[in-house]
């Protein structure tokens, strides 16, 4: 078994985990505790453990088996950890993290409205925040998260599909598997988005860290989101959103500024990449690959993780709309 596959079908053991942990919620493990403690539990369970020591050791003891001396050094490296950036880079890399949180919630927007016009009813908590629980909810929802996603997703399972003669094909299989890993209908559809910009963000630096950082600040946008709304300091955004959708010239208003926002995105990651392979160049770097030859079945630990996501997601959708 190659390297590839032990990686692709690490990555599977991590999802099939995630489905038994959301099994054993729906059965009731967390009942008795509130919001914040069952988030806690959830994402430190989920996080730390399934996308984080869980894969980590296993691969970590897959190469000590082959007698990898320096088993770490080698993760970090193949994961994109010790990848380096400009300074010029990473302050695009800073516009383009910013940017993203506003197409990422206009495609959420559009994404709901469609499945509600289907008949789709969310059921979601509403959290009281106090100063305690905002810090906590950062660390759980931004921090955590942008860790330990994408080490699992743009480390470990973007390393075993890595293939430089065909990069987008790389890119949109792991924002693939990424929203699918969610397996919830009302996310599947902008986090495949935020997985393509999160996989040209390491493709183009060679580096996990700008993912991690775009990640971050998403989630923690976010929940920002959330606590403006809860202490009743939304009026302002209420007011733009309202703007916006408020008569067609305000939805095409909208549509035409999401659109410039993302022909800037675009630009920023043109120069992003002249500018990282510009230092590369300078600085005498080698880019490893990690190549290997293609096993005939590498790849069925994928189907099998995507199949399981997949189903998990249309039952979503489907109990969203018959309850």
């Amino acid at each position: 078994m190659t390297e590839r596959t032990v990686k692709k079908s690490i990555y599977a053991v991590s999802m099939l985990l995630v489905v038994f942990m959301r099994i054993a919620v729906s059965e009731g493990i967390l009942r008795g505790l509130d919001d914040i403690s069952s988030d806690a539990v959830w994402s430190t369970t989920v996080q730390c453990l399934i996308f984080g020591l869980i894969p980590f050791s296993l691969y970590f003891v897959y190469l000590k088996t082959h007698k990898e001396k320096r088993a770490v050094n080698k993760i970090f490296g193949e994961f994109g950890y010790r990848g380096k950036i400009s300074l010029k880079g990473a302050a695009i890399v800073l516009i383009i993290s910013l940017l993203t949180p506003y197409l990422i919630s206009c495609l959420s927007s559009v994404w709901y409205t469609l499945i509600s016009d289907l008949g789709y009813k969310s059921v979601s908590g509403h959290m009281k925040y106090t100063t305690g629980i905002l810090f906590a909810d950062i660390a759980l929802t931004a921090v955590l998260p942008a860790l330990f996603e994408e080490f699992t997703n743009r480390g470990l399972l973007y390393s075993a599909s890595r293939n430089p003669d065909k990069p987008l094909r790389v890119i949109f299989l792991t924002a693939a598997m990424f929203a699918l890993m969610h397996t919830n209908v009302t996310q599947v559809f902008y986090t495949f988005f935020f997985g393509l910009i999160t996989g040209g963000l390491v493709y183009v630096t060679k580096s996990i860290w700008p993912a991690v950082f775009c990640h971050f600040v998403n989630n923690f946008v976010s929940v920002m989101r959330s606590y403006i709304s809860d202490v009743g300091k939304s009026a302002f955004f209420d007011k733009i959103y309202n703007l916006f959708t408020g008569s067609v010239w305000g939805v095409t208003g909208a549509t035409l500024l999401f659109f410039v926002a993302v022909f800037i995105v675009f630009v920023l990651f043109l120069r992003l990449s002249a500018v990282e392979s510009d230092r590369r160049m300078k600085c005498g770097e080698e880019v490893k690959t990690y190549d290997e030859v293609t096993t005939r079945y590498e790849n069925l630990p994928l189907v099998f993780a995507a199949v399981l996501n997949g189903i998990i997601t249309v039952i979503t959708l489907v109990w969203g709309i018959i309850r």
